[in-house]
């Protein structure tokens, strides 16, 4: 400082740019002696002396280049004077140094041609275009380690283009960076560990065997002995490699123990680049719990509550991959992961909250684990990150909220959180897993609070109609779900049939999913409650689908296509009940084999069709109903003993050919009589009307008599 307050760079200027040889080399000694101060204002003025260095390092002095390349390494280290230099020509006297100069000059160009490189793209290439890259990798090459160390450092900056690092592959640079990993100092094993990274892709699509155990070894060992900058670049080399090459799936324990400890207490950037090469070592099964067993779930916990945004995004990744392992997911756990990543889904930054809520997502296995991402207060954050932009992460958060939903209190506190809205704008996207995995949100949340109306209100009917008609068929039927819900409200028929669902639902019907079927059937069967909706379903073509979803092999479907058939034959219009004799066969077939509710609803459905048709009743009979009704009224629940009693009536009455077939029925009177004290009222009155009915037939009064 003293020596530049007395004027001296400037007489130094003078005396570099216009002195004797000698002169000229010794002004540049002075000036690099100057410029190896941090001061800034030492640094600053010393930019005047860039031109007469160029015109130094031209000239025929041997030792004055050897010390013009290293002041404009020095200046070359600040990236405000690489335009400077580039244009004072100083590249190509840089390159002939690399040609010409003795070790030591192609050490200190490589080390100037390096920081020169580092910045800007235009810079790179006249280094390049001017045979830099195959000057650097013979010095590479040579047998003098101090000089492999720059030139490395110089290939590293120069590499980017397929071009120029196929010719640094080609060339032998990989096994003189083994020989520079094994060898070299510090400084050097940091450079050879940097360029082994960035030529990682090229390395392991053209050449990969010559990438083997022990450059494994030496990255793992650098590690633990390097420095911090040449740890980080050591993981970031390792991750890379053993991804591409496959190491990951047989990885050993040292090199997972190096990385932990690396998250545990290295520096930012060597956190990031360990939790990084985890991630990619977690891809591997056999990986997943060594990694975990070499204690790495606490100090990933510990970045993912760092100030470093990639260090929380990596973290994340690796917590990610090692959670698809079942006993992992466990210990997480117990390691306390669910509170930093619920943490991070209110981050600023868009991928970490993703991947938090990836995280969340994979360790939502049980009700333990869903209580405390709840309990963690995760629902406002996750609803916050709905409404935000981006269709991943949207659909994101909408699938955690479907598996957060397993309550009552929880759907309750996502719903009063403000899901809804945002998950009805969901649906509106054209992408079709985003429409869909927002219905599947609704259909958890759809019989909360008032939020029928509001699916309503809110114009969710269309979306949902249009899902219908969707190519996925889970999609379909998850629609189907939602519809399914909403139209338990009769208030929402009317806004249902506007929209247009009867035509799509009815084709359901006979869709190949069963939860289509089912959810359809189960939307008309709420709608089914007025004549003139009975009329449109009808007048869709509802029958016959219906029909033949009693004859499918699937006991819910039928149940369900009983259940819509029992509603559309309460219809005073006669065409309805017409058309619903056809589904005759099937139902006394469902009287047979169904389920509890399939017999309950096609003795339900048998009941309307004879309840009004003296054909119909004759149908029923000929179709060898009686004897499973008999069945039914002997084994069936209450409701079931109730509808047979029913039936009975029905078929019954005003008809003495009836009452002769009954009396084949053994035990039917007993039965009926048996109903009359079974303590349900309805059961009750439909028993004692049957036994009314039947004893219109004098052998049958008899029997009643006797009873």
């Amino acid at each position: 400082i003293a020596i530049m307050n007395a004027g001296a760079v400037e007489p130094l200027l003078v005396l570099a740019s216009t002195g004797s040889a000698e002169g000229s080399r010794e002004a540049a000694r002075a000036l690099r002696v100057l410029a190896m101060s941090e001061n800034k204002h030492i640094l600053s003025a010393l930019v005047l002396s860039v031109q007469p260095l160029v015109q130094l390092l031209a000239s025929d002095d041997a030792e004055g280049k050897k010390v013009a390349a290293r002041v404009l390494s020095i200046l070359a280290d600040n990236d405000n004077n690489h335009i400077l230099i580039e244009q004072a020509k100083a590249v190509e006297p840089l390159v002939q140094l690399l040609i010409t100069g003795d070790m030591e000059g192609k050490r200190l160009a490589a080390c100037a041609l390096g920081n020169l490189g580092r910045s800007y793209d235009n810079i790179r290439k006249v280094i390049v275009d001017a045979g830099a890259v195959k000057l650097l990798v013979e010095l590479l090459s040579s047998e003098d380690i101090a000089s492999m160390r720059p030139a490395a450092w110089a290939l590293g900056n120069l590499a980017g283009s397929i071009e120029n690092n196929m010719m640094m592959v080609n060339a032998g640079t990989v096994e003189r960076l083994v020989l520079l990993l094994r060898s070299g100092d510090i400084v050097g094993k940091g450079a050879a560990a940097r360029l082994l990274c960035i030529l990682a892709k090229d390395i392991t699509d053209h050449r990969p065997s010559i990438v083997h155990v022990e450059v494994m070894e030496l990255l793992v060992q650098l590690l633990r002995d390097g420095d911090n900058e040449g740890k980080s670049w050591a993981a970031e080399a390792l991750g890379k490699l053993a991804c591409d090459l496959g190491f990951n799936q047989n990885v050993t324990g040292n090199v997972v123990t190096a990385l932990v400890q690396l998250v545990a207490s290295g520096d930012s950037r060597g956190k990031k680049e360990a939790a990084r090469a985890l991630s990619s070592f977690a891809l591997s099964d056999n990986n997943k719990v060594l990694i975990v067993h070499a204690g790495a779930i606490e100090p990933l916990n510990c970045l993912l509550e760092a100030e470093d945004i990639e260090g929380k995004r990596w973290s994340v990744i690796t917590l990610n991959n090692l959670a698809t392992n079942d006993g992992n997911k466990t210990l997480m756990e117990r390691a306390g992961s669910i509170g930093p990543l619920v943490k991070l889904v209110s981050s600023e930054d868009v991928e970490c909250a993703r991947c938090a809520v990836n995280a969340l997502s994979i360790l939502t296995v049980n009700n333990i684990s869903r209580i405390m991402i709840v309990s963690s207060m995760a629902v406002e954050p996750l609803v916050q990150l709905l409404k935000k932009e981006g269709i991943e992460e949207k659909a994101c958060v909408a699938k955690l909220l479907i598996q957060l939903a397993v309550n009552e209190d929880i759907k309750m506190t996502i719903s009063r959180a403000g899901a809804v809205q945002p998950l009805i704008e969901l649906l509106r996207y054209e992408n079709t897993t985003c429409k869909g995995t927002a219905a599947r949100a609704l259909s958890c949340l759809t019989g909360i609070d008032d939020n029928s109306i509001n699916l309503v209100q809110a114009g969710a009917l269309e979306q949902l109609v249009q899902l219908l008609r969707a190519h996925e068929s889970d999609d379909r039927g998850i629609a189907a779900k939602v519809l399914s819900k909403l139209a338990e409200k009769p208030d929402n028929h009317v806004a249902i049939l506007c929209a247009g669902a009867i035509d799509p639902l009815v084709q359901l019907l006979t869709a190949a999913d069963e939860d289509e079927n089912i959810f359809a059937a189960r939307v008309l069967t709420s709608l089914a409650v007025s004549d003139d909706l009975r009329n449109v379903i009808v007048s869709a073509g509802a029958v016959k689908p219906l029909v033949q979803l009693l004859r499918s092999r699937d006991v819910l479907g039928q149940g369900e296509a009983a259940r819509v058939l029992s509603r559309l034959a309460c219809s005073t219009h006669m065409k309805i009940v017409i058309e619903c004799a056809l589904a005759v066969q099937p139902l006394v077939r469902l009287l047979i084999i169904g389920n509890v509710d399939g017999k309950n609803w096609a003795a339900d459905t048998l009941c309307s069709l004879a309840k009004f048709n003296n054909d119909n009743r004759m149908a029923i009979l000929h179709a060898g109903a009686l004897e499973p009704l008999v069945q039914l009224l002997k084994t069936g629940n209450v409701r079931g003993k109730g509808l047979a009693a029913r039936a009975f009536y029905y078929l019954t009455r005003n008809s003495d050919d009836n009452h002769i077939d009954m009396l084949s029925c053994v035990g039917v009177i007993e039965l009926l009589v048996e109903l009359l004290s079974i303590e349900d009222v309805e059961a009750e009155r439909w028993a004692m009307w049957a036994l009314i009915s039947l004893a219109g037939n004098t052998e049958i009064k008899k029997k009643n008599d006797t009873c």
